[in-house]
């Protein structure tokens, strides 16, 4: 029973996982044209919102065929983000004010890595529920005390 609703877990799990990582290799391959350039960071900010928490942000300056561009990137922290500290972004040839979103591509391959050692959780448990389901069946199976059964049936069939 226990390994039907495994079962069922495990390919919800991986499931999942294809998805996710689909948008991640979506997200890759819709970028790969990007060119990389450095940026330097002219703001870095959190925006605290009523009931539903914070978001930090930075703000990037760069420049790109002797233009200047400048994006808002947000941030899963602001920790060791300076005002002045250079980066490395990808920004789109054709169009160069649009820059590789970064924080959705690091949240979908975090959900990813979430989802596999769940996967791998799931799989161990699985398969140490149906050795320890095995031992109780040859338990079960074998009578305790075998070898006084045997003798027992010997000698009452002793001439």
């Amino acid at each position: 029973m226990r390994s039907k609703n495994n079962l069922g877990i495990i390919i919800f799990l991986i499931a999942s996982i294809l998805i996710v990582t689909f948008g991640i290799a979506h997200h890759f391959y819709s970028c790969k044209d990007y060119v990389k350039i450095e940026a330097v960071t002219t703001n870095v900010y959190s925006v605290d919102y009523d009931d539903e928490g914070s978001s930090s942000y930075i703000d990037l300056e760069y420049e790109y065929n002797g233009e200047k561009y400048s994006i808002t990137r947000k941030v899963t922290t602001t920790l060791n983000k300076q005002i002045g500290q250079k980066v490395i972004v990808k920004c789109d040839p054709d169009i160069p004010s649009i820059a590789e979103d970064t924080y959705m591509r690091d949240f979908f391959i975090i959900i990813d890595i979430v989802l596999l050692i769940a996967l791998l959780m799931v799989i161990v448990i699985s398969r140490s529920q149906n050795s320890n389901e095995s031992k109780q069946k040859l338990d079960f199976d074998t009578p305790a005390d075998f070898n006084t059964y045997d003798n027992t049936r010997l000698s009452e069939h002793k001439p």
